[in-house]
């Protein structure tokens, strides 16, 4: 059989339909995505009017969460009590579109996104619209001058920044929170991208409280490398490290500064305890797939006939036959 596997007829048809099983892959993971972040909303937009929008949004971002399996864990000084009395803006990582799915454990805050969100996702976008969590805004929207930003430029929602304006008035009537990946962009890998200098300008200027709270993990649970939704219980880690207020900086580089540097060692430790639950997940999973040890056979007395010499019990293991234990796949 090995010989027929490896013969270079099987060969060439392995590498015929290697194109067709990616493309069935790709398929299949798109109507996933389009039946979770498309189709799903509906549902719960359809209940908003009964339970109102904001119950309406927690419960569906709480069945996407059931949905992917997804084992959320928190660390860090600040607590779950202090992350929904916070007001202000919330930075996190953007690893993937599992962090649409996130907003429950950060205190159900509005998303910064572009409006391509929005034409894609329409019943999504209504549904957050209409209970508040979700602001638009463009990429191409005028960034402050250099010199604009200090304590005394624009403090007040009267002047300044059109973005930061608003902002302020958002979480002045809509929602306490605003969710933003300071980093502007998706990164599928390990390791962050350098932290973008305009929403660091607009917080400082108009005096807007900052909790950096970096995450690890959703990259894994919806893998759009390699197509594929992982349900088999991946953690989700993040790690709130710190409230910074920028009055308590005299410029806004300083600010941008000491948030960057907090930020990612906030990351690294988020990582570090991502990897420490993974292995003992699998060190865990090996301890309980290892066979049963064998008893030492007990000798029979010297009288004795010799049918009656214990007969030690076969090995056993609560794995299936084709299940190994030893697997070496990295996340």
């Amino acid at each position: 059989r090995d010989l027929r596997i490896q013969s270079p007829r099987m060969a060439s048809i392995r590498d015929a339909l290697r194109p067709v099983l990616k493309a069935l892959k790709i398929f299949f993971f798109t109507i996933q995505i389009l039946f979770y972040f498309m189709i799903t909303p509906i549902f719960f937009l359809l209940l908003a009017p009964f339970v109102t929008a904001r119950r309406a949004i927690r419960w569906n971002f709480s069945y996407l969460t059931w949905c992917m399996r997804a084992r959320p864990h928190f660390m860090g000084p600040i607590d779950q009590k202090q992350v929904q009395e916070f007001r202000g803006v919330v930075f996190t990582t953007h690893k993937g579109w599992f962090d649409f799915c996130i907003n429950n454990y950060f205190g159900l805050p509005a998303s910064l996104s572009r409006l391509m969100v929005a034409i894609c996702c329409p019943a999504a976008f209504l549904l957050a619209t209409l209970s508040g969590n979700f602001l638009v805004f463009r990429r191409s929207s005028p960034t402050p001058k250099k010199g604009s930003a200090s304590p005394a430029a624009s403090p007040a929602p009267n002047g300044g920044h059109p973005l930061g304006v608003r902002i302020c008035d958002y979480l002045a009537k809509r929602n306490p929170r605003l969710l933003v990946f300071p980093e502007g962009h998706r990164n599928h890998e390990r390791g962050l991208l350098p932290l973008r200098t305009g929403i660091f300008r607009i917080c400082f200027q108009f005096q807007i409280p900052v909790l950096l709270a970096p995450a690890e993990g959703s990259q894994y649970i919806i893998d759009e490398s390699r197509y594929l939704l992982d349900r088999s219980g991946r953690p989700y880690v993040v790690n709130f490290a710190r409230i910074v207020h920028p009055k308590d900086f005299p410029t806004w580089e300083a600010f941008h500064q000491s948030c960057t540097l907090t930020f990612t060692a906030a990351y690294q430790e988020a990582v570090e305890r991502y990897d420490a639950i993974r292995a003992s997940t699998k060190r865990g999973l090996a301890r309980s797939c290892s066979p049963t040890p064998v008893p030492a056979p007990v000798p029979a007395p010297a009288d004795a006939p010799a049918a009656s010499v214990a007969t030690p019990p076969a090995a056993s293991s609560p794995c299936p036959a084709p299940f190994t234990c030893s697997s070496s796949k990295s996340d």
